[in-house]
């Protein structure tokens, strides 16, 4: 049996970070150490970078040349295309638009996309109160899956909880309890 390999495409939230940087690490980067030996992952997400500019700056291109039948690309972006500064893709058009040149790429190289919704940013109001903040970026991501009949994985609605919880031992102590200043040991990783 041959290997699979995951491509990342994202943003912060997905990325990897340096060990000097620890505890802090994006969902990518800790994948690895969930799976077993046979599947790698290529996580090529990249801070500040929303669905327009990965692909404009080439990284989606990187992926093109490597992915094949049988991979995954996991997608997840939204942070930075609500930022009217930034690369600014509106979340009825501009947003879906780009996410299907993601979508269209895996198909046409016999691999399986899969779309996520955005993390959830920890902004919380006087009395602790998690705050929405991505608008109408997460139901977009939504609508395009079951437009497309493409796997989601809703990170939106199952990061609050977690958020709430947090914020309740205080980031403190999750950070003490996650190893503060120990980076993660992740067996099999292949930097993307």
């Amino acid at each position: 049996m041959g290997t699979t390999t995951i491509y990342i495409a994202g943003d912060s939230t997905a990325a990897s970070y340096p060990p000097e940087q620890a505890p802090m690490a994006g969902w990518g980067q800790m994948l690895g150490s969930l799976l077993s030996a046979e599947v790698v992952v290529s996580n090529l997400a990249r801070c500040g970078r929303s669905s327009r500019s990965f692909i404009d700056e080439g990284h989606l291109e990187r992926i093109a040349q490597d992915i094949g039948p049988c991979d995954y690309l996991f997608i997840q972006f939204g942070h930075n295309d609500q930022k009217k500064e930034g690369a600014y893709a509106d979340p009825y058009e501009a947003y879906p638009a780009n996410l299907k040149q993601y979508v269209s790429l895996a198909q046409g190289k016999g691999a399986v996309p899969v779309l996520f919704t955005p993390v959830e940013r920890r902004h919380f109001d006087e009395t602790g109160t998690l705050l929405e903040t991505h608008g109408d970026y997460p139901e977009a991501v939504r609508k395009l899956a079951a437009e497309l009949n493409v796997t989601l994985i809703d990170l939106w609605k199952s990061r609050p909880g977690a958020l709430r919880i947090a914020r309740s031992r205080g980031f403190e102590t999750v950070v003490r309890l996650a190893g503060a200043g120990r980076a993660p040991q992740l067996s099999g990783w292949r930097a993307g």
